[in-house]
């Protein structure tokens, strides 16, 4: 094939190209484009310079596009072909409008072509209409709006021609709506792809607010079951220090002596049936010993038990010590318990109070011992039952704390928080539908906004 073009050729030239070419220098270099710039000869043959989507143009060096194709975002790029191909069906039904009578439209679409050849009739009058109504600026306001309504409506009758129109019908108009429709196809699948883009979002984010909702729904049950349990301890510690409380108050009430009137009494000091009463407390009467007298004669006979009460400076201590070395005759008592000694000073005048007490305690010592032991009884067998009843306290505050032990620890509840935490995460990143599917946006798009292979000549 080359060879026949090679002689084909040579016949050109043997017919006067060449010549003609010896003799203006300028004319050596034929172009390669077409008047019209529609074409581009590559050696062999007339190749076309546009694309048959109308969206790039060969300029003899490169592919350029015929709209503005970088960083178009896509929904605009789908937007600005869907527009282009809608321009194209407008343009191809204009020429199938004039030229009606080639291609003979029937039915319903040639009441559509006879509507936009009568609008297109009455486009015609408008301009004197205005010149007419330029006295009038309210009304020519009004009548253009109602221009601008008709032609809009004109637009979409006429793209809807095109987008009905059968072919063949008119070439001209056939080579428009070729292009509309690789543009129509082009627009749909971005779009297809951008609607499926949006849904698997739509459903990421529905998957994300659900484990939301869940991890909510799980923390929640979670902190209410340790509130909970947090709850019942503190209902089982209360119960608790309830029974220890009454228990306190049975046991204080079964160890209490009748207070009654008292058989003696001495400045502070009152001895009742069980117990004698001084500012340092109560102190048993069973086994109690009194002694009163100076303090020469109570260190001769409980030097002993003086040893320890005199060390400390107190001021009994202090005024035994001075009238027993001034060997003066205060009387003192030296008062003797199992659980206390004390030694107190008499004041002047309070001698014949002070023996009667010391009789008192010594004659009511015995007697006490049998009451005494009445009241240990019942405060053991109060103490007993209280026992008892006591470990099923004991026991549910046990069990309340193991309940907050395991609310804290988790368990299931802690599964179940982990386990939503999980699927939170998952549903935040990107599943692989949306991945595809942006995937698929970003392949429709780089279609059409990549050139085609560059055209090069025959043999280059």
């Amino acid at each position: 094939m080359r060879s026949i073009g090679r002689l084909f050729q040579s016949d050109a030239v043997a017919g006067g190209d060449e010549a003609t070419a010896e003799n203006d220098p300028g004319l050596r270099e034929q172009p390669r484009t077409s008047a019209d710039g529609s074409w581009w000869w590559d050696g062999w043959r007339w190749l076309a310079t546009g694309t048959p989507d109308g969206l790039w143009h060969w300029d003899g060096d490169r592919w350029r596009p015929t709209i503005e194709l970088r960083g178009v975002r896509a929904r605009d790029l789908a937007t600005t072909l869907a527009f282009l191909a809608e321009d194209r069906y407008a343009r191809a039904a204009g020429i199938l409008v004039d030229r009606a009578r080639e291609w003979r439209p029937s039915g319903e679409l040639r009441a559509m072509v006879g509507r936009a050849a009568a609008r297109r009739h009455v486009a015609v009058g408008t301009p004197g209409l205005f010149r007419r109504m330029r006295a009038r600026p309210e009304e020519r306001e009004r009548v253009e709006e109602e221009q601008a309504l008709l032609d809009t409506r004109y637009r979409a009758l006429m793209v809807d021609i095109g987008r009905r129109a059968p072919r063949p019908t008119v070439k001209e108009a056939d080579d428009l709506l070729a292009v509309a429709q690789v543009l129509d196809l082009r627009a749909a699948r971005i779009t297809e792809a951008l609607v499926a883009a949006d849904e698997a979002e739509r459903a990421r984010a529905r998957a994300i607010e659900a484990a939301r909702r869940e991890l909510h729904a799980a923390e929640t049950a979670s902190r209410t079951a340790v509130e909970s349990a947090a709850r019942a301890l503190n209902r089982a510690r209360e119960a608790q220090e309830r029974e220890r409380e009454a228990t306190r108050r049975r046991l204080r009430n079964a160890l209490a002596a009748p207070r009654g009137e008292p058989l003696a009494q001495v400045g502070p000091l009152r001895a009742h049936e069980t117990f004698i009463e001084t500012p340092a407390g109560h102190l048993p009467a069973q086994g109690a010993r009194a002694a009163v007298a100076s303090a020469v004669a109570l260190w001769r006979q409980h030097r002993d038990l003086l040893q320890d009460l005199l060390a400390p400076e107190t001021d009994e201590a202090g005024a035994f010590l001075r009238c027993l070395s001034e060997r003066r005759r205060d009387l003192f008592l030296l008062l003797e318990t199992r659980s206390r000694t004390i030694l107190w000073h008499c004041p002047p005048g309070e001698e014949k109070p002070l023996r009667r007490f010391g009789s008192a305690v010594e004659r009511q010592a015995p007697r006490a011992m049998e009451p005494a032991r009445a009241r240990l009884q019942a405060a053991e067998a109060v103490f007993a039952e209280l026992a008892g009843r006591g470990g099923a306290t004991a026991s549910a505050v046990t069990a309340a704390q193991a309940a907050v032990a395991g609310a804290e620890a988790g368990g299931q509840l802690t599964a179940g928080v982990e386990a939503a935490r999980r699927r939170l995460e998952l549903a935040a990143g990107e599943p692989p539908e949306l991945v595809a599917a942006r995937q698929r946006v970003a392949d429709e798009v780089r279609a059409v906004s990549t050139p085609p292979p560059p055209l090069v000549p025959v043999g280059a």
